[in-house]
């Protein structure tokens, strides 16, 4: 496995290749202000107790990204080109093929995310 970071001042990027492909798993924590850039071709990425921007990408797979606090974000889209969205968070459930939605709160966090082939999971508050 190789790990990189780069840090400049606020932001730093983690880049982890070479991994073992026989249920390989990694935590990578950062502070919980944080906005986030995932880009990852392949496996489950979760997200939880991070407060701030979410921008995550798999091409195929998994994106859980636990949503406590709905009205925090503003700009909100998801999309699967063969896959489900289950977003509670938002009221919003869909699945099939070329499924996506976009919606505005007056939140002032952004909130991405796209899978190719998969699942998106928004879970809201309890």
């Amino acid at each position: 496995m190789k790990v990189q970071i780069h840090a400049n001042g606020t932001t730093a990027d983690v880049s982890v290749s070479d991994t073992p492909h026989d249920n390989f798993q990694a935590t990578i924590e950062v502070p919980p202000r944080s906005g986030l850039h995932v880009r990852m071709f392949a496996g489950e990425v979760v997200i939880e107790g991070i407060e701030g921007d979410k921008d995550v990408e798999v091409s195929a797979g998994r994106i859980e990204i636990k949503v406590p606090h709905p009205e925090q974000y503003g700009r909100r889209d998801a999309s699967v080109r063969a896959g489900s969205i289950e977003a509670s968070a938002f009221n919003v459930s869909k699945g099939g093929l070329f499924r996506s939605f976009t919606q505005k709160g007056a939140g002032k966090y952004r909130l991405h995310a796209h899978v190719s082939t998969g699942e998106i999971d928004f879970p809201g508050p309890l």
